[in-house]
């Protein structure tokens, strides 16, 4: 019974050193493959794939639309431009992704692509997940009611108990209109054609959008026009910038994004490119 005894203990502490072994020899392995500091940044991961994708949504125009012009599902517009121009900035492909702006967000942040664009404003709540570009366009919010309501509808007052305001789902319209317009209903919806829709279809009194997009639907639709109204609060202002999620380090990625960005507007590509995709846009809505 003794010498059981003995053997048993004899056994367990040879058991027990050698997986203290074998967890120092892991540790030793987990550390040698991945150290710490080694973590890929955004520009490393992007030179290896020789690509950079670049997240839009193409009911945006002139950011973002698709040229019925051309075969297949051709996206262009302002930030497709500007897009190339970081691909060649680079030296790497640039591979467009289409999804409505919640979506977009999400593949921002998951690290699904490497940046987003469409409008995209920067905020306190993004900037938690999201690293941001300087802005290469400004803009503002505005809001379309109807032609025929144009006076009715002039003044934040205006939108009081039982009006009716539209805003595009997850973009930053929703806290303006709740901060300047509290007693209207918020009417919230994917896409800002859907929106146009409910407007003309008088289930709601006016929404609010981006004033670069504004112009299009105004060249297209002869019964809609932009309210008197003004909005007064610093988050009415559109400063249209890229975004890149913060699961890997931005730092040089952005650093080249700003770089291209400003050579855009020194130069003047990007007033051009704002020229050439809202006259395309409109010839697009024309066809």
């Amino acid at each position: 019974m003794l010498f059981n005894k003995k053997m048993t203990k004899r056994i367990i502490c040879a058991m027990m050193a050698s997986l203290a072994v074998l967890a120092a020899a892991g540790c030793g392995s987990s550390s040698s493959s991945a150290p710490a500091g080694s973590k890929e940044s955004a520009l490393e991961a992007i030179k290896k794939k020789g690509e950079i994708t670049v997240a839009i949504e193409t009911n945006y125009p002139p950011y973002d639309f698709v040229d019925i012009s051309k075969p297949g599902k051709t996206m262009t517009g302002i930030d497709v431009a500007l897009s190339e121009a970081i691909g060649k900035k680079l030296g790497v492909k640039v591979k467009m992704v289409d999804s409505n702006f919640t979506a977009l967000l999400a593949s921002v942040n998951s690290g699904k692509v490497d940046l987003g664009m469409s409008g995209m404003v920067a905020t306190a709540e993004r900037a938690k997940t999201m690293d941001f570009s300087d802005p290469y366009i400004n803009s503002k919010y505005i809001v379309i009611v109807r032609k025929a309501d144009a006076d009715k509808f002039s003044t934040l007052e205006s939108f009081g108990e039982g009006t009716k305001i539209g805003v595009q789902k997850s973009s930053t319209a929703i806290p303006v209109v709740e901060k300047e317009l509290p007693k209207a209903r918020q009417v919230v919806l994917d896409q800002i054609p859907d929106l146009l829709l409910e407007l003309k279809q008088n289930k709601i009194d006016g929404f609010v959008v981006d004033e670069v997009i504004a112009q299009q639907y105004l060249l297209t639709n002869p019964d809609i026009t932009i309210s008197k109204l003004a909005f007064t609060s610093s988050e009415a202002k559109m400063d249209t910038i890229v975004s890149a999620g913060k699961l890997r380090d931005n730092t040089e990625l952005m650093k080249i994004v700003n770089e291209v960005i400003k050579e855009a507007r020194d130069s003047g590509d990007v007033q051009g490119w704002v020229k050439k995709y809202s006259e395309l846009a409109v010839k697009n809505a024309k066809s």
